[in-house]
């Protein structure tokens, strides 16, 4: 076989690719990021609201102090500072993860095919300390924990959710606004594992310190269908707790008279989508963040996907409710399965038929 055939070959091949895709498995990355306690305001005359503002959980840094080094010999130079570009970044959970699947599933062919990722996908295991600023002037440390993977899940024309405003119930009350993206694609996938931080904080006219760790349950809500999998019952067979919205009680203990503060907290959540998604909190100060997705792909097959989900937590404690508002943001890169099989294939048969015809070659011909 000539140089020239292999070569006509191998065009043929690569051509043929585009429209010979099969849904299948895949190679792929994945990262996930939670954008909280902030906000986009940039038009405010005070901080926070002078500057885009919020935290990339999990954080995964050690960030006490909310300003650099000062020259007091507690605040030493160079450690516990982040700027606010460490802090938005935070520490994403990645994926492939060591030990988890390497592949994730395309059920459709094209564009905008649907996509299966199976459980412990991506996931990270970080601690963080925050700074306490004096926008939580009565926390004096707060300690930062994520130990969570993704539970199994699946987008796909349809599975998001549709134009939505829901608001929660309390004083303060929180709102998200979600606007669904092309086909309204989307769909669920939670997160499984622990997620929140261990505090020390003082109350105003209260001798003593209150210790005592925190979940943040927005994590178990997050990117789950709304009021769908109940986890407890009363006697009368009513749910008195759901997997979203979720409760939790967290209880923080005082150092001097022993006595115990209890904090309720309740997350909610709904399924990703590639469309936008707004939330409005008023609590400590007022969150506003927007954040929007995408599902693009490239010439040479490459899928880029950002999927969002809002979730809001309502805050219940002795004389006080607030709430709060976050975001989760997943990106995933994922290769057209067909195209990457197909090449494969293609090019082992090129191979095949290159040995063939040098082994033909080299065989004497008989006169």
């Amino acid at each position: 076989m000539s140089k020239r055939t292999l070569a006509s070959l191998f065009t043929a091949i690569v051509l043929a690719l585009p429209g010979t895709a099969q849904a299948g498995p895949a190679l792929f990355h994945a990262s996930f990021i939670m954008h909280a306690f902030g906000n986009d305001i940039t038009s405010g005359t005070q901080p926070p609201y002078t500057a885009a503002d919020w935290t990339g959980w999990p954080l995964g840094h050690d960030c006490q102090y909310a300003t650099p080094y000062k020259g007091t010999p507690t605040h030493p130079v160079g450690f516990r500072y982040c700027p606010p570009s460490v802090m938005q970044a935070g520490a994403p959970a990645t994926g492939p993860r060591a030990g988890g699947p390497s592949l994730i599933s395309t059920t459709t062919p094209g564009a905008a095919g649907g996509i299966s990722m199976p459980q412990s996908a991506f996931g990270i295991m970080t601690t963080g300390w925050l700074p306490t600023t004096s926008y939580l002037r009565s926390y004096l440390q707060s300690n930062t924990y994520a130990t969570f993977v993704n539970a199994a899940g699946s987008f796909f024309a349809g599975g998001g959710p549709g134009a939505v405003t829901k608001t929660g119930m309390g004083q303060r009350a929180g709102t998200w606004i979600i606007q669904p993206g092309p086909n309204t694609f989307g769909g669920a996938m939670g997160l499984l594992g622990r997620f929140g931080a261990v505090r020390k904080y003082v109350v105003p006219g209260i001798a003593g310190t209150y210790t005592g760790a925190g979940s943040w349950n927005m994590v178990v809500a997050l990117g789950r269908c709304f009021e769908c999998t109940p986890t407890a019952y009363d006697k009368q067979g009513k749910t008195t707790n759901w997997l979203n919205p979720h409760d939790i009680e967290n209880r923080y203990y005082n150092n001097i008279n022993g006595k115990t503060s209890t904090l309720t907290v309740r997350g909610s959540g709904t399924p990703w989508t590639t469309g936008s998604v707004t939330v409005y909190a008023t609590g400590v100060y007022t969150t506003i963040l927007h954040r929007a997705g995408y599902d693009t792909a490239t010439p040479s097959g490459m899928r880029n996907l950002q999927l969002v989900t809002p979730a809001l937590t309502h805050w219940i404690g002795p004389g006080f409710q607030t709430h709060t508002g976050h975001i989760g943001i997943l990106t995933l890169q994922v290769p057209e399965p067909g195209r990457v099989a197909l090449l494969a294939a293609g090019i082992g048969a090129l191979a095949l038929l290159y040995r063939a015809s040098r082994l033909r070659r080299a065989i004497p011909r008989r006169r």
